[in-house]
């Protein structure tokens, strides 16, 4: 009797894990585009406020469903502070503001950075002396935010721009820190989980005030559905369905393996700000996003 032939084998389904990594990061690329819908359809400071205390209305009970508790030990306490204070409210406010003088798509070649600017926070805490390689890609990676930042053009020029520009940076050391905070938290044993959720929880009664100051009306000529949509995406989405894929995604299928996926982030950030937007990428842009994803590429490597 021949032998059977082997059965050949089905075609592998794309893991779930990857589809959640690859979720949250386009989730994250759509952030800038659809803030500068946001800001320039309502008030920048109400689309800050608005994006953490919706945020927080959902967080809450979600930590307490979950059975999520807050810390018990004061240092826990303090790095949740941090993470709160620098990653929901700093942040938001920084980058809505700045989103309202220059183009979404350079603020997402300036966050681009982000992972050389948490990986210098971490050297200072912990008293690190960097590799020579590392050091190369973070002055590769700094150079070309600095010619992002100061070559002028990409379709706002001026005063204008250069301030959303900083503000942006700011955003970005605001965040980067946050990111450091939660890490030290999770390095004590405390839940990544709990660490956002709580976070937008204790951010939210700080920022809320601030609502009672800003404007809700949409600007002449611009709809408010459009702003308000954009709004509740980043509080919603980019805040929170966005993280909770993303730790799930890091859970399952590994940090190392997913953790590559974030270099994906800028391209759509930028594909859709020059595409839905229509905003202008220069050559000068063009060069500064090489640096930058070229420096960050090689720092995450080290």
């Amino acid at each position: 009797m021949p032998p059977m032939s082997p059965k050949p084998n089905p075609p592998q389904l794309l893991p779930l894990p990857l589809l959640a990594a690859l979720f949250a990061v386009t989730a994250w690329g759509l952030t800038a585009p659809i803030t500068k819908v946001a800001v320039t359809t309502l008030d920048p400071l109400a689309v800050a406020v608005l994006r953490t205390v919706l945020a927080g209305i959902v967080t809450v009970p979600l930590a307490l469903v979950l059975g999520l508790r807050l810390p018990s030990r004061r240092e826990h306490w303090l790095f949740l502070c941090l993470s709160a204070c620098c990653g929901f409210v700093l942040f938001p406010l920084l980058f809505s503001l700045g989103l309202r003088w220059t183009t979404a798509a350079r603020g997402v070649l300036i966050l681009a950075a982000m992972p050389v600017l948490t990986g210098l926070y971490v050297a200072l805490i912990d008293r690190r002396r960097p590799s020579g390689r590392w050091a190369v890609g973070c002055m590769l990676a700094l150079a070309g935010e600095a010619l992002l930042i100061l070559a002028r053009g990409g379709g706002q020029a001026g005063e204008g721009q250069l301030l959303g520009d900083a503000l942006v940076v700011l955003s970005a050391l605001a965040a980067s820190f946050g990111y450091v905070a939660g890490g030290k938290l999770q390095q004590q044993g405390y839940s990544p989980w709990a660490t956002t959720l709580w976070g937008v929880g204790l951010a939210t009664p700080f920022v809320a005030p601030i609502l009672l100051f800003v404007g809700f009306d949409a600007r002449p000529g611009a709809s408010a559905l459009l702003g308000w949509g954009s709004t509740i995406y980043l509080a919603l989405v980019s805040t929170v369905i966005a993280y909770v894929a993303w730790y799930w995604a890091l859970g399952k299928g590994g940090i190392a393996r997913m953790a590559t996926i974030q270099f994906l982030q800028p391209v759509t950030g930028v594909i859709v700000a020059v595409l839905w937007l229509g905003e202008a990428f220069t050559a000068t842009m063009l060069a500064a996003s090489v640096a930058i994803v070229a420096g960050v590429v090689i720092v995450q490597r080290r």
